[in-house]
């Protein structure tokens, strides 16, 4: 059984949705925030790299 995911890629990266090798969101192409609260200091791939254009290809 394999997950199912609703990703959506665009010229072989991933446009919508989740980053599961950086446990990051990504909406329009770039990685968000990840909402964690400021006093949390996470480390987060999403909060570092929140605006930056999405790494993940198409498998």
């Amino acid at each position: 059984m394999s997950r199912q995911s609703s990703n959506e890629f665009r010229d072989g990266l991933l446009w919508n949705g989740f980053d599961y090798t950086r446990q990051a969101w990504v909406v329009d192409g770039k990685y968000v925030c990840c909402g964690h609260p400021e006093t949390m200091n996470c480390g987060c791939f999403g909060k570092e790299h929140a605006g930056e254009t999405s790494l993940e290809g198409e498998e």
